[in-house]
């Protein structure tokens, strides 16, 4: 695959790996404050909301605050990704993590309603709404961020350690919870306890704040500002009129992506206890397995890449993802438990793979100028989409059709290796005009 303004290559240095470590810390964080809200939206409903609302109105109103944070994504997003494009890609990467650490922590230390009223439902609006737009800028800065400091040679591990971190921050999320849900009783989270993990979460994020102070400017950004190549339009313009087939490819990768993570890492472990019988403590603990396999894999992934084209990569890991899908979603879907946790565990390490060649094919298909606008955009649109849908289509299926999961899963397996092969095809015809 083409390297358009990227780094020369050479082996990582110890500036790279600072780099990295730095900026995985902020999609870890963004996926750990998901799980934890999600883990306790019953208490803030009843803490946030007035207490003549029955439970689950209260749950409805938490989850639709919630959700708002999703709904402003893509503004935040292309707002973000535009003075990104345009000043510079350390500026925004660290604004990011400041607008999303903050209301973080506030969240553990906002005052109730009892305490304060309506305005503890408006303060917590506001907080969501800052976090979405945050979180928007977020993990397309840092797949850009990484790619443009990292030799060519190492995008693809650059750009799939970003990708792991977000199932590792599921993971700690999970851990932190089950933690408070073993040392406190039922009473003292309800008083109080609830909010320390997002109190932990608000101090981890600080210090990766302090630390991101000490990022330099990518090169390729430094050497577009030096030849004076930044883009004269609004980027997002300028991707509108002459990147729209990048922008639909980045729009289906997103989908697979999302699809691929919000089902093996927030859908599966649901379904396996409300609809095919499955104990949740034991759901659950197969899901830590499968979170350490889709980082695994995504990892390789990325390695792969580096190694070998991209397109045909990404062909391989959903061919495997979806013949692995079929045993381990029969097995689920007619209830034989025997096995199923060890299927699980190896289709999240094909997903995972999946996931690790996506953000490699995204940042080399949109040129520096417009590189964070475009895959912004993209991802940040495909979220709202298909993050919104995707969970509503499985529930559905899972309660009329179960077998319709299993068909669903098959089609972004096999909408994966048209991508990989439309990009395949791509970079040979372009690499026959290069000669």
């Amino acid at each position: 695959m083409k390297n358009p303004g990227f780094t020369h290559s050479r082996p990582l240095n110890t500036q790279d790996i600072r780099t990295l470590i730095l900026s995985a810390f902020g999609g870890m964080l963004e996926f750990y404050d998901f799980v934890v809200f999600i883990f306790f939206a019953k208490i803030i409903g009843e803490h946030f909301f007035p207490p003549t609302l029955d439970s689950f109105w209260a749950s409805i109103n938490t989850y639709g605050t919630f959700a708002v944070g999703f709904l402003v994504r893509p503004i935040g997003g292309m707002i973000m990704a535009h003075f990104g494009d345009l000043f510079g890609r350390k500026k925004m990467f660290f604004l990011s993590i400041v607008l999303m650490v903050f209301p973080t922590l506030a969240i553990g230390l906002l005052p109730t309603y009892n305490q304060i009223g309506y305005l503890a439902p408006v303060l917590l609006l506001l907080v969501r709404i800052l976090q979405g737009f945050a979180i928007g800028g977020e993990i397309p800065a840092a797949w850009v961020f990484v790619a443009e400091h990292v030799p060519k040679n190492r995008i693809g591990l650059a750009d799939s350690m970003i990708t792991a971190s977000l199932s590792l921050g599921v993971l700690l999320g999970s851990a932190i919870t089950l933690y408070i849900n073993t040392v406190f009783s039922p009473e003292d989270i309800f008083n109080g306890a609830w909010r320390y993990p997002f109190i932990l979460g608000g101090a981890f994020g600080i210090i990766t704040i302090f630390l991101r102070r000490y990022l330099k400017e990518t090169p390729v950004f430094i050497e577009m500002k030096e030849k004076k190549t930044l883009s004269e339009k609004i980027p997002l313009q300028k991707i509108f009129q002459s990147h729209l087939p990048d922008i639909s490819i980045s729009l289906l990768l997103t989908w697979i992506f999302t699809g691929c993570s919000i089902l093996l890492t927030l859908m599966i472990p649901n379904l396996m206890s409300d609809f095919f019988n499955i104990p949740r403590k034991d759901a659950i603990t197969m899901q830590s397995y499968t979170l350490i396999t889709i980082s695994l894999g995504a990892v390789l992934g990325g390695i792969w890449c580096d190694k070998k084209e991209a397109g045909k990569m990404l062909v391989f890991w959903s061919i495997c993802f979806g013949i692995c899908s079929w045993f381990f979603l029969q097995k689920l879907i007619n209830m034989q438990p025997e096995g199923i946790s060890i299927l699980y565990a190896i289709t999240g390490l094909f997903a995972g793979g999946i996931l690790g060649c996506i953000p490699y094919i995204m940042v080399h298909r949109f040129p520096p100028a417009v590189r964070i606008s475009g895959i912004s955009f993209s991802y940040n649109l495909g979220q709202a989409i298909f993050g919104g849908i995707t969970p509503i289509i499985i529930v559905l299926m899972a309660k009329e059709y179960p077998k319709g999961i299993l068909f669903y899963v098959l089609f972004l397996a096999a909408l994966g290796c048209y991508l990989g092969l439309r990009s395949a095809f791509k970079n040979k015809n372009s690499s026959r005009k290069a000669l």
